[in-house]
C-alpha cells in the first residue's frame, strides 16, 4: 500500500494519497518524502552503475572483494538501515544542510544530483522532520511498552531489517544493465499473491 502511496496511486484523492502514504510510511519507519524520492530515483536510474543495490560495479573503479562486501551487507541490512538513518539528515544545523546537498549538486553521479535537487523544496524539507520525529516517538513508545522484553522488539526489528533489505531488487537480478524498465514476475501460490496484493508481478 505504501507503495502505490509511493506512485501516487493508493487514492485518486491527491491529498489523502499523500496522507495516507505519510502514515504508512511513519509506520514502515522512514519519512514519506525519502521513500517516494527514492523509489522514484530508483525508476529513473534502475539497472545503471550508479544505483545502490545491484550487482553492478566498474572494477576499474573499485575491487570485486570491496564491491561484494558493500553489495551484500546493503542486501543483508544496509537498505533499510539507511531509509531509518537517512532522517536525521534534515535535523542537520540548515547552513550544514544546504552545504551538504550543494556538494551533492556539484560532485555527486547523476542519481545523487536528482536526488539532491528535489530535497531543495522547503515543504518536503519541513514534512520530512515532522516525519522523522513522529518516527522516533512511536520508536520510542513501543521500546517503553515492551519494557524488560526489549530483546523481542530488538529482534522484530532485526527481521524487519533484514525482509525489507533482501527483497527490496529481487525483481531486477540478473535483468539487462542499462534498462530501467526490466525485472521479474516472481513465483507465488496464488493465495499468497494476494496476499501481498500481487506485488510479486514485477514486470
Amino acid at each position: 500500500l505504501l507503495h502505490e502511496a509511493i506512485h501516487g496511486v493508493f487514492n485518486s484523492s491527491s491529498r489523502l494519497n499523500r496522507v495516507c502514504g505519510r502514515m504508512l510510511a511513519i509506520c514502515f519507519g522512514s519519512p514519506f518524502n525519502v521513500l517516494r524520492l527514492t523509489h522514484l530515483s530508483h525508476h529513473k536510474f534502475n539497472r545503471s552503475a550508479t544505483e545502490k543495490g545491484t550487482e553492478i560495479y566498474d572494477p576499474n573503479n573499485v575491487s570485486y572483494f570491496r564491491a561484494s562486501f558493500q553489495y551484500f551487507f546493503y542486501i543483508v541490512c544496509g537498505l533499510y538501515l539507511l531509509e531509518l538513518s537517512s532522517m536525521f539528515i534534515f535535523f542537520l544545523p540548515p547552513k550544514m544542510f544546504r552545504r551538504m546537498r550543494s556538494r551533492l549538486l556539484n560532485q555527486g553521479n547523476l542519481q545523487e544530483k536528482w536526488l539532491a535537487a528535489q530535497f531543495r523544496d522547503a515543504d518536503v524539507v519541513r514534512q520530512t522532520q515532522i516525519d522523522g520525529v513522529s518516527i522516533c516517538v512511536l520508536l520510542v513508545l513501543s521500546a517503553w511498552c515492551f519494557r524488560q522484553h526489549w530483546l523481542i522488539f530488538a529482534a522484530l526489528l532485526m527481521g524487519r531489517t533484514f525482509l525489507v533489505s533482501f527483497h527490496d531488487n529481487v525483481y531486477h537480478y540478473g535483468t539487462p544493465s542499462g534498462v530501467t524498465v526490466s525485472g521479474h514476475n516472481l513465483f507465488m501460490p496464488r493465495s499468497v499473491s494476494r496476499c501481498v496484493l500481487n506485488f510479486n508481478l514485477h514486470r
